[in-house]
């Protein structure tokens, strides 16, 4: 018969020339070079970049615990319920609670050292002006001298509070102060670390009482003052 016969003698045609979508939907397409790069997204072998700002929320809301409840009330779960961080994003950045408090407080207080010029007696009133600044304009305002004060006498953090955010400065100053002696612009009687630590006391008395803070060109004055005193 016709039919048959001309249906035997045509070969039958190879699967993979009549199927081309079935093999390309199996192989996912390959991104297109000309498209950028999602923001954020993970590069390979690198892992996930870090939120920006996780670290910001995270500091504001240990610095409101601390004013809110003081140091020895604030654990970490309860940065994690402030902040809305979860406790392993958190652990990534800080080691430790005591780590995320200094941090913080160093955060808060900013940049508390000036570039030297050369005059001693210029960047000493320049770096009051500066560390009243950080004292008195920051995050919490007033408050976080409070914060500072008792994070000093705690054991352990104590002195790496102190090493950490009170030195640098403390010891800018000392410095200063011993240039101006030497160089004879001020009396070579002065203690300078005694000096210095004359003047901080006037913002942890004020704060210990409950006193307002003094301004800048009160604590300018007070220090250009105790220089010009001649005990001869």
């Amino acid at each position: 018969m016709g039919d048959s016969s001309g249906s035997a003698t045509t070969p039958p045609r190879a699967a993979t020339a009549s199927t081309p979508h079935a093999a390309t939907a199996s192989t996912p397409p390959a991104p297109s070079a000309s498209l950028p790069a999602l923001a954020g997204a993970a590069t390979p072998g690198l892992g996930r970049p870090r939120d920006p700002r996780v670290a910001p929320r995270v500091r504001a809301a240990t610095l409101r615990l601390l004013a809110q409840r003081g140091y020895a009330a604030v654990r970490i779960d309860d940065v994690v319920a402030e902040s809305g961080v979860a406790k392993t994003t958190i652990y990534r950045r800080w080691p430790s609670l005591d780590a995320l408090v200094l941090d913080a407080m160093d955060d808060a207080l900013g940049t508390r050292t000036v570039p030297e010029t050369g005059d001693p007696l210029a960047d000493l009133e320049a770096l009051v002006r500066l560390v009243w600044q950080s004292l008195v304009h920051n995050p919490i305002g007033w408050q976080l001298p409070a914060i500072g004060l008792s994070l000093a006498q705690i054991p352990g953090l104590g002195q790496q509070y102190r090493n950490r955010v009170i030195e640098p400065v403390r010891g800018q100053a000392i410095a200063l102060l011993t240039h101006a002696r030497d160089a004879g612009r001020i009396s070579a009687t002065v203690d300078p670390a005694l000096l210095v630590d004359a003047i901080a006391g006037v913002f942890v008395f004020r704060r210990l009482f409950g006193e307002p803070p003094p301004d800048a060109a009160t604590l300018v004055a007070l220090a250009d003052a105790v220089l010009r005193v001649d005990p001869g």
